[in-house]
């Protein structure tokens, strides 16, 4: 297998950390550079597949949801939590959500008094956005974002930078929209993780072929204070993120079917076929292999986040660095949590 050269870095990486990763009949590999600690996805979709890969009722349906009501609500719970963790550094202000998806956490954040706008990447879907919540969202590749410069207090990317093919310019270009001051917050999965590392391939966050990158703590941190940020807060435990990963990378590799759990929680047409097929007998093996492998998982994700800080999922809070003694006024703002 030809090596690939990194795209954060230049440097050539010669063998796969992972390789025959199945999806729809293709193979896929992550190729780790030691430099970096971030991963790439070989090869990579271009432009046309990454296109058919998102388009509406693949990834979400018309509307934005993506699952079963039950959980929707604990989705907008989680939508809130972000919020006020976003609070404790910008109470009110003008908020750029890239990679937004139906737009919830927009609606929401314009509701507490916020200036809302949005980017999302397939064009039907930031249209859904705009006509659901009056939200000003816009498509396509960051140099034809039509946002003025220096015109937001905060930018959020929530497990969006893994999707995108080109990261170093997404981070260049929130540079230039944020204001002097500016926040912005990035989570991403972290391929460092003990969960990662015990999944391999069977690990619930690794989701290729949508994730292109697959970022460490160490290299998002890296990478985002190259370009201009100087890192405040991590946050190596999300509850939306963290337990699920565990749990359902334990089933993939107990060898239930990969990633059916998740299936039956989403509220699509793709995955209610795939369950409709689903035994009675194989329907009980899973309810049982839940029912024993769910506290495990949150055991494990808190240990890895708190004791080992390997986390599952990181969250990164940046300012720009041309300010950053104005905004961060106590040492609390820098803890790893």
């Amino acid at each position: 297998m030809a090596g690939v050269i990194c795209k954060f870095c230049a440097s050539e990486i010669l063998a796969p950390s992972l390789s025959d990763i199945t999806f729809s009949n293709k193979r896929y590999s992550v190729f780790f550079c030691n430099r970096c600690k971030i991963g790439m996805t070989d090869p990579e979709p271009n432009n046309s597949q990454l296109s058919k890969l998102y388009e509406v009722g693949k990834y979400r349906e018309k509307k934005g949801r993506r699952f079963v009501p039950f959980i929707e609500y604990f989705i907008i719970a989680f939508r809130h939590f972000r919020r006020r963790r976003i609070e404790l550094f910008k109470k009110n202000g003008s908020i750029l959500d890239i990679g937004c998806g139906r737009g919830l956490f927009l609606h929401i954040m314009k509701q507490h008094g916020w200036d809302v706008s949005a980017v999302e990447f397939d064009k039907p879907t930031a249209a859904n956005v705009s006509e659901t919540f009056g939200i000003n969202c816009i498509s396509g590749h960051p140099d034809l974002w039509t946002f003025t410069a220096a015109s937001f207090d905060v930018i959020t990317l929530n497990h969006v930078l893994e999707h995108v093919p080109w990261p170093l310019e997404m981070l260049n270009k929130c540079n230039s929209l944020l204001k002097s001051g500016g926040l912005i917050v990035i989570s991403v999965p972290d391929f460092s993780s003990i969960q990662a590392s015990y999944g391999k391939e069977n690990w619930f966050h690794l989701d290729i072929p949508y994730h292109l990158s697959h970022f460490t703590g160490d290299g998002l941190m890296r990478v985002i204070e190259q370009h201009g940020f100087e890192v405040v807060k991590v946050r190596r435990f999300d509850l939306e993120y963290s337990p699920f990963g565990w749990l359902q990378s334990l089933l993939n590799s107990a060898g239930v079917k990969k990633n059916l759990l998740y299936s039956y929680i989403l509220d699509m047409e793709w995955s209610k076929r795939l369950i409709k097929d689903v035994s009675k007998f194989y329907v009980f093996i899973i309810i049982f292999l839940f029912i024993f492998f769910a506290p495990i998982s949150l055991m494990l994700s808190l240990y890895e986040s708190y004791v080992k800080k390997r986390g599952g999922v990181t969250e990164v809070f940046a300012i720009k660095k041309d300010t950053l003694s104005d905004i961060v006024g106590t040492d609390d703002n820098t803890k790893s949590i």
